[in-house]
């Protein structure tokens, strides 16, 4: 449905509800455009009833509306939402990471209404902090893939191969950082560890590499960093291009067992099981 509304507008979601392909559907979700400096928010709502004479049977229908476009200074690379639905990340090509909460003011305790953003930026996270920093080294970090954790946790990976940890929580200090491979991280995939003060990620670079890697936090700060690389694809000499990857969730004894299937540029899909330990 996403890129349904970003490649053909509101308007051929608003058709598609009223032809009943979508139902009883609603919730929220941003878009982005290659090259573009904006987010733009939608929301999706249900309409209980129908005027139309022509579609009088069809009572349960939802409509897509554009609440509000996030303006960015830079091009944009990377955008994750968080589970919650009420947490925005972006990340641009400056390496720079901004974090876009719900604005608590947008209605009072009346309803009345305070605000007319129903977003509002709440922070700048930035890797180099207060330095003066060359153009190129700039460009080496910028943001090509974002992934909330848990809580105010959340990665980004970057176009030289490192992946930052960040805590939303501690706006002061720069984040950890690891370099997983020479090549830019396409792509990160959390996964489901039940182990207290500890979260875990999948990531993909354009080469083909695949790495797990499990971070274990002391408040907000990270203890240990492990790293696990995942034979998902063979060496036959040729590179592939990771063009997706998902963890497979199943019930299991070993909460530190991950699964993975990833999909490659030449029509095939890999299944990986690693035991991060």
């Amino acid at each position: 449905m996403a890129k349904k509304a970003a490649f053909e507008g509101p308007a051929s979601m608003q058709q598609a509800a009223f032809e009943r392909s979508i139902i009883q559907c609603s919730g929220a979700f941003a878009t982005s455009s290659k090259n573009g400096k904006t987010i733009k928010v939608w929301e999706m709502s249900v309409i209980d009833d129908k005027t139309d004479d022509d579609s009088k049977t069809n009572k349960n229908v939802s409509k897509v509306c554009l609440v509000q476009e996030l303006e960015h200074d830079s091009v944009i690379e990377a955008v994750d939402a968080a589970e919650d639905g009420c947490s925005i990340i972006v990340g641009d090509v400056m390496g720079d990471v901004f974090l876009w909460n719900k604005s608590t003011s947008y209605l009072s305790a009346l309803g009345v209404t305070k605000s007319k953003q129903r977003w509002a930026l709440t922070h700048k996270f930035t890797w180099r902090g207060d330095m003066m920093v060359h153009t190129g080294e700039i460009f080496q970090h910028s943001i090509t893939s974002l992934c909330f954790l848990g809580g105010s946790k959340f990665v980004s990976g970057t176009k030289e191969g490192m992946v930052q940890i960040w805590d939303g929580n501690n706006k002061e200090d720069k984040p950890q950082m690891v370099r997983v491979a020479e090549e830019p991280v396409s792509y990160i995939q959390k996964l489901l560890i039940n182990e207290p003060n500890v979260e875990g990620f999948s990531v993909c670079c354009d080469g083909g590499r695949v790495v797990a890697l499990t971070v274990k936090f002391e408040g907000n700060d990270v203890s240990e960093l492990d790293a696990f690389p995942l034979n998902c694809i063979k060496d036959d000499g040729e590179r592939r291009v990771i063009t997706t990857m998902k963890e497979i969730a199943f019930l299991r004894n070993d909460s530190r067992m991950a699964s993975l299937t990833v999909g490659d540029d030449n029509g095939t899909i890999h299944l990986s099981q690693t035991e991060l330990v």
